[in-house]
């Protein structure tokens, strides 16, 4: 309740019965047993989601690549240089990245707020050609289309 009009069912312009669903925590009901695949329901929202979760990993790899590389160079100063900037560059890719996480999940309970989020981090997405450009490009879209306007408008008091 009071996430906007994308949380129920609207049939012939009336609001169709009400199914109550159980919600419990991923971590309960997989018990510690190993999720191999998992289906996500953000609403339209999965690739700004998907696409914050991806460079949290990908800062990750930054951090562990660099950090590992640095390490092999066979030298002091490189081995410090190079781990310091490894933590440095991974720091801001995995905080842009938590941003957009934030954001998507953000747009899943409809915050208006999140709406200029995405679209900033959109139109940085531009510059990474050429799957950044097609996914900002794409988020743009979506973000300014009528609809998704209207879902995300303040309301006026």
């Amino acid at each position: 309740a009071g996430r906007g009009g994308l949380n129920h069912v609207v049939i012939n312009g009336e609001a169709a019965a009400t199914v109550e669903v159980e919600a419990a925590r991923l971590d309960t009901k997989l018990a510690g047993a190993a999720c191999r695949l998992m289906k996500m329901d953000a609403e339209g929202f999965e690739l700004n989601i998907l696409r914050g979760a991806l460079g949290v990993l990908a800062g990750l790899a930054v951090l562990v690549g660099g950090t590992f590389g640095s390490m092999m160079s066979g030298s002091v100063v490189g081995a410090i240089a190079g781990t310091a900037a490894s933590v440095i560059v991974s720091i801001i890719i995995a905080a842009l990245s938590a941003i957009g996480v934030v954001a998507g999940m953000g747009l899943l309970n409809h915050k208006p707020w999140a709406r200029y989020v995405i679209i900033v981090l959109s139109v940085l997405s531009l510059l990474r050609f050429p799957f950044g450009t097609i996914v900002g490009a794409y988020s743009l879209w979506v973000m300014f289309n009528a609809e998704t306007v209207r879902t995300f408008a303040e309301p006026t008091v």
